[in-house]
């Protein structure tokens, strides 16, 4: 089943519904309508509309549940991407953001894969203090852009755990230490925000990454 819709899904690449139209962008209107929109934008990019888009999804409550709105987040993050000349222009018209949706903004411009997204980041950092812990890690490299996250977590070897049994200390106290690696595999959602950064730019790297995790479906 799994592969069946990869099936699918990659055939969408090559068939775009309605391609010859990517109609206008009411701020009013619904989120059914700005889901069609973003489907079929590859065909006919219209970037004059994407402020409004943009303002039809925090207004429909898109970013409540993170794990749900993968592709809402990588199409933002794709259209910042790809125009580097107008992305602050772009951001700035996403202003004013509710603060439980200005994490939206701090990732689709890390993820955005703009050559300049920390001197973007840094910038309008001022205009969401409360994301300062946030904007730091990405600022630090602590927070992987979406270039940066693994497939899958790298194991351990039998040498790398030989070497530290006999290199450990055994009358150290013993730190319990929690690590969280983001990868896709630990993450369904990152998927999603491969295929939105993908409609935003047409751009064959999301997909020769989405193509890396196409053995998973087996």
């Amino acid at each position: 089943m799994r592969y069946a819709a990869f099936v699918i899904s990659l055939l969408l690449l090559m068939a775009p519904a309605d391609a010859a139209v990517t109609p206008e962008i009411d701020p009013r209107a619904s989120l059914e309508v700005v889901q069609r929109w973003i489907y079929n934008y590859r065909a006919k990019p219209d970037y004059a509309h994407v402020p409004a888009a943009v303002r039809v999804l925090f207004h429909s409550q898109s970013f409540k549940e993170p794990e749900n709105a993968g592709i809402y987040l990588g199409f933002i993050a794709g259209a910042i991407g790809s125009n580097p000349a107008k992305a602050e222009q772009l951001v700035t018209s996403f202003f004013p953001i509710a603060p439980e949706d200005e994490w939206v903004i701090v990732r689709a411009i890390a993820y955005s894969g703009l050559p300049d997204w920390r001197y973007l980041l840094r910038k309008l950092a001022p205009r969401m203090p409360g994301r300062k812990v946030m904007i730091d890690s990405y600022l630090a490299n602590t927070l992987p852009t979406l270039a940066n996250i693994p497939l899958e977590e790298t194991k351990i070897g039998m040498f790398d755990k030989m070497r530290g049994v006999f290199t450990k200390n055994p009358f150290a106290k013993e730190e319990k230490k929690l690590k969280l690696v983001q990868t896709f595999a630990s993450n369904q959602d990152l998927l999603d925000t491969l295929w939105g950064y993908y409609f935003a730019t047409g751009s064959h790297l999301p997909v020769l990454r989405i193509m890396q995790m196409l053995p998973w479906t087996k």
